[in-house]
């Protein structure tokens, strides 16, 4: 398998992702696993 690290402030970009770790301050305020992800046959 593989793993990809993206950090970003754009949402249209994280909903590409299977999972979302919010942090505030350097804390995680909350870990999503994302059921409905984007079409990965598009362009990021």
């Amino acid at each position: 398998g593989m793993t990809v690290v993206i950090v970003t402030h754009d949402p249209g970009i994280a909903r590409y992702a299977e999972r979302v770790v919010h942090f505030k301050d350097g804390v995680i305020v909350s870990d999503e696993q994302i059921n409905g992800k984007a079409d990965h046959q598009h362009d990021v």
